[in-house]
């Protein structure tokens, strides 16, 4: 932490260049009841608040300093912050200038956690009120950040900002991070969020830890300063500078994802900016969470610890329309191929390679009946995808899927719905009694590489050394909600999905299908880029249309 007699001579200027206040008259209420945060915690930094008051005053002071480190780290430029070793990657703070800069902090780096920091910029398409709200209304800003944030509430209202625009609200949040993976460990993090507008117009909202303070609270990862400055750009969109600085153990986290975790692709600022972007420029606000955490609420229950890699997890649907009626189970596993992200990105996206890998689509005529552009580029798109079943006319259907690929992975995601119900919703019927249970891939780089595209975007390096696929399928095992589940069924899901896994590996590795493998996938601008989503479209699909007879599953 920084207060206006630590901070520097450069730090200052970069504050008063941009008209930004080195301690506003906000902090200038408090001085009277306290002196900073250094004073309050004592020589050593580690003393405890006595009383109610004492802790909320720290939170005040805390807030505030946060934000002028925020500001400063948002305009600062090198050898504060430097590029990562490709040149379109998020940039990175130099450790030991942070520290020579802000030598107080929030305390010492915590032993044996590691450090990840990253800053990312991007126009966003959104009114700057709007955007503000979004980053302040909890449940909002879960919902924008599904993919990233996996629950999350609001603990206390410590001031609720003026006039109704969240300027100078300090709330205390709990929440909790996932990535795409089930080798990637959640992450529980206990903060206060502040939001601040400056007197030339730009905001600020920032997160700091709060384990100095209430140090019962369960958390697992450390949120040094992070969040955004919001300024106005030329063309009146809000120009967004995001931070996130870190610090977590990894000792949880499989040798897999270390690279890639530490690199900011799951947890950085550019895919937070990303997970911002895609929302903007959906064509749909439902969005499809496929891989469930065992921590991410009351409805889905890890059934046992991973066992060979693969997770189980279960959950009852009484009444969400949603999704189908009955015992439901989610079963997702993660694993690496020597290929390339585009060549697997386009082997599970196309049609015509879908019965070499999908059971539903094995003994039947695929055909791609839609296809919409969802971003401009090749790959990005909404598909819509018939089977006609050669054996049994009654299990024809269609399958509505989603393709996305960015700087920071590639996406498939789709949902088989019947064929009646497709009908009626393509003739304008209602589509919230069709119950959801999509299922689908993330895929990203093993050795995370970025590379120019000729169209001014980003594209995923041919040269990466192998793919991350996490795989995750959705399967109604009982149309029963209040039905006991049997070790059978689980059984039967873990044997599908190594089969399936298995499927996958022997197609792409085949030498029948290097035809494909070179077909560039190209993403949009960082400012264009889509929602990974599924439409709100699917039947209730029984578990025995994934066991054909004549194929034993086999392990992968």
């Amino acid at each position: 932490m920084v207060d206006n007699k630590g901070m520097n001579s450069s730090n200052r200027n970069i504050l008063s260049r941009n008209n930004m206040p080195l301690h506003d008259e906000q902090v200038s209420n408090y001085e009277a009841q306290s002196t900073m945060i250094h004073d309050m915690y004592g020589e050593d930094g580690m003393d405890l608040p006595t009383s109610p008051k004492d802790e909320k005053t720290m939170i005040l002071e805390l807030a505030f300093e946060a934000m002028e480190e925020l500001t400063m780290l948002a305009l600062a430029r090198s050898p504060l912050w430097l590029p990562q070793n490709n040149r379109y990657g998020p940039e990175i703070l130099n450790e030991d200038e942070y520290y020579k800069t802000f030598p107080r902090g929030i305390g010492p780096k915590l032993f044996g956690y590691k450090s990840e920091s990253s800053r990312g910029y991007a126009i966003i398409l959104m009114n700057h009120i709007n955007l503000i709200e979004v980053l302040m209304n909890v449940k909002q800003w879960s919902n924008m950040f599904c993919g990233i944030v996996s629950r999350a509430s609001t603990i206390e209202v410590l001031t609720p900002g003026v006039n109704g625009n969240y300027n100078g609200a300090l709330q205390v949040i709990s929440a909790e991070f996932q990535a795409p993976s089930p080798f990637v460990p959640t992450r529980q993090a206990y903060f206060a969020r502040y939001c601040k507008e400056h007197t030339d117009g730009s905001r600020v909202v920032v997160d700091v830890s709060l384990d100095h303070i209430r140090p019962n609270a369960i958390s697992t990862c450390r949120r040094r300063p992070s969040g955004c400055l919001i300024q106005k750009s030329q063309n009146g969109y809000p120009m967004v500078t995001w931070i996130e600085h870190v610090e977590v153990d990894y000792g949880m986290l499989h040798n897999l994802y270390k690279h890639v975790v530490s690199s900011g692709l799951t947890f950085g600022a550019t895919q937070w900016l990303i997970s911002l972007e895609r929302k903007c420029r959906s064509l749909s606000n439902m969005m499809v969470t496929t891989i469930p955490t065992a921590d991410s609420g009351d409805v889905w229950s890890a059934l046992s610890p991973h066992y060979d890699g693969v997770r189980v997890m279960s959950a009852t649907n009484i009444n969400d329309p949603g999704r189908p009626i009955g015992l439901i189970l989610n079963v997702s596993t993660s694993f690496l191929l020597p290929v390339s992200p585009i060549k697997i990105f386009n082997f599970l996206r196309e049609a015509k390679f879908r019965s070499q890998w999908d059971v539903l689509c094995r003994t039947g005529q695929v055909q791609e009946n839609a296809h919409i552009s969802n971003g401009g580029e090749q790959g990005n798109c909404i598909t819509l995808i018939q089977v006609n079943q050669s054996q049994n006319a009654n299990h024809n259907m269609f399958i509505l899927q989603e393709s996305c690929s960015d700087c920071t992975g590639s996406y498939v995601v789709y949902a088989p719905i019947g064929i009646n119900p497709m009908h009626k919703i393509l003739s304008g019927g209602e589509q919230d009694c069709i119950g959801l249970l999509p299922s689908g891939f993330a895929i990203l780089p093993f050795v995370p590489n970025l590379s120019s595209s000729p169209l001014g975007g980003y594209m995923l390096d041919d040269g990466s050394e192998g793919s991350l696929i996490t795989v995750a399928f959705q399967i109604l095992v009982d149309n029963n909600p209040t039905s006991k589940l049997s070790p059978d069924s689980v059984t039967n899901v873990e044997r599908f999905l190594k089969f399936s896994v298995q499927k996958i590996k022997n197609a792409v590795m085949s030498d029948v299908n290097t035809h494909f493998l070179h077909l560039p996938i190209v993403s949009a601008k960082v400012n264009g880029f889509i929602c990974i989503e599924a439409s709100k479209v699917l039947p209730v699909v029984s578990s025995e249309a994934y066991y054909p007879n004549q194929d034993q599953p086999t392990t992968p």
